[in-house]
């Protein structure tokens, strides 16, 4: 007998057996006797249903046993899996919930489920993201999930959202270095592997790094007008976020300038002056400046575009870098991006572009930094015919200065010719 077929008794069981009495307001039975009701119902109902049932308490949830209902789902093969994802999510909450024995129990549910190869790969996927979450990758059963995950993702017969689950996983709980093989992926045409590989990297915090002969390759996908425009933008990212927590690529500023001068999708120049500031890297500081120089006079949409990504890229650097150690050894490189800053609010006609680099002054917030030409550009800027760009003015004021007389340029005056001491840099 099918599992829906079984529901009349399950509810029947429940509703009767509590000895619930109508009335105006709904018991708990009546509440779980609904929801089980609902799996007989619509996808949307049955899903519905199924977050209803595993967010009972742990009392209840031992009860009305909530857990069999929700196996029931996993195996029955003639459930939409939309259904069976959610029953996936739901056990796994109840056995966050409820622990001890029924954790066990989860467990070994969605270990058959990641076994079975006639579920849909995408049950099969969040099983294994669930379990991964779960287990104790340092005891037996750990190292027996681990195992079974490597198995998967070595399978080419795999599915490529189980195969990325189980990458993820290993990577994650188990540690597995997967970075190669990730990179083989993107190499491939894989988008999803390009997501999965800076998770991994951000994650670990530099614990997962690109060989120098892997952001080589990459970059080389990257400049490539044969390459899909989103994987291109996706691979600079992940150049970017690898390079920001340690991996090693000496032709980074190359790519980006080339990029930058010679792609014919604005995307991907964009992405590219995107990347610069998200690597953190204060040599590579010189590129964001040529781009707003080289290209201040042009009243083309796609290079107006470029220089406020030049503007807002900047202002990645000036927090991070003053906090290092070392602070005065990148004093000449950020000094001309506020410069560039201080001009474009001044001087570009562009609102987005002004915006920007109003924004991005408001970075400036350490007292290692002369302030005080930003400040009094930031003043100047309050009384913008576009609201946007005076609303960014005053909200990077705030931060630099650590005073709000709103909008009133005169009361701001006044305060910064008091306090010039106060703006000029604390570090010589």
């Amino acid at each position: 007998m099918s599992f829906r077929r079984m529901l009349p008794v399950v509810i029947a069981i429940v509703v009767f057996g509590s000895g619930v009495v109508c009335g105006a307001e709904k018991s708990k039975a009546d509440i779980i006797g609904d929801a089980i009701a609902d799996l007989s119902g619509s996808l949307s109902e049955r899903r519905e249903a199924v977050r209803t049932l595993a967010s009972q308490s742990k009392e209840d949830t031992l009860l009305y046993e909530i857990v069999p209902l929700l196996q029931g789902i996993l195996e029955d093969a003639g459930e939409n899996p939309r259904v069976q994802v959610a029953a996936v999510q739901g056990l796994s909450e109840v056995a966050d919930r409820v622990g001890g024995a029924t954790k066990t129990e989860v467990m070994k549910m969605l270990t058959e489920i990641i076994k079975n190869n006639d579920a849909h790969a995408l049950v099969r996927a969040g099983a294994v993201v669930k379990i991964g979450n779960m287990v104790d990758p340092k005891n037996y059963e750990g190292s027996k999930i681990k195992t079974l995950l490597k198995e998967i993702a070595g399978n080419k017969a795999s599915p490529s959202s189980l195969t990325q689950a189980c990458d993820d996983v290993l990577a994650s709980i188990f540690g597995e270095d997967i970075s190669g093989k990730l990179v083989e992926s993107i190499r491939s045409g894989d988008l999803a592997s390009v997501d999965l590989l800076v998770r991994l990297i951000v994650k670990k915090q530099g614990a997962v790094k690109l060989s120098s002969s892997d952001a080589s390759a990459l970059l080389d996908l990257a400049e490539s007008e044969r390459t899909p425009v989103n994987l291109r933008t996706g691979t600079l990212r992940l150049v970017a976020v690898a390079i920001k927590f340690g991996s090693r690529a000496s032709n980074a500023g190359t790519s980006f300038e080339k990029i930058i001068k010679r792609s014919s999708n604005a995307d991907v120049q964009i992405a590219a002056v995107k990347a610069i500031g998200i690597t953190l890297d204060a040599d590579l500081i010189r590129i964001l400046v040529s781009v707003y120089d080289d290209n201040k006079s042009s009243k083309e949409a796609g290079v107006i575009r470029l220089r406020a990504a030049a503007c807002a890229s900047a202002g990645e650097f000036f927090g991070p870098l003053a906090e290092r150690k070392d602070f005065t050894r990148y004093r000449p490189n950020l000094n001309k991006l506020s410069e560039m800053l201080v001009g474009a609010i001044l001087n570009d006609q562009e609102s987005s572009v002004a915006r920007e680099a109003a924004f991005s002054l408001g970075n400036m917030y350490s007292k290692k930094y002369d302030r005080r030409d930003p400040a009094a550009a930031l003043i100047e800027t309050l009384d913008d015919k576009d609201a946007s760009v005076a609303d960014a003015a005053l909200d990077s004021l705030k931060f630099i200065t650590g005073e709000d007389f709103g909008k009133d340029q005169d009361a701001w005056r006044d305060w910064f010719k008091k306090n010039q001491a106060f703006l000029m840099p604390s570090v010589r």
